[in-house]
């Protein structure tokens, strides 16, 4: 089903990825990588892949992941 509906996204080497919401025509995302780079770097490639603008993107480290809160308009 994610390949479906972000196909841009599976080139980005995603451990998981859970779909949390569409509210008011926000999606949110919850994306979990194995990534060095820094949040900027991500925002701006996930913007790239999505092909639309982040609204907001929150990033926690865990283990070697990042755990990666984004929320951008459909």
């Amino acid at each position: 089903m994610i390949k479906e509906l972000f196909p841009n996204l599976i080139n980005f080497k995603i451990k998981k990825i859970k779909y949390l919401s569409n509210i008011n025509n926000k999606i949110s995302l919850i994306l979990v990588i194995n990534t060095s780079l820094d949040k900027c770097f991500i925002k701006h490639t996930l913007e790239y892949f999505l092909q639309k603008q982040i609204i907001s993107i929150n990033i926690k480290n865990k283990f070697m992941s990042k755990i990666i809160y984004i929320k951008y308009l459909n």
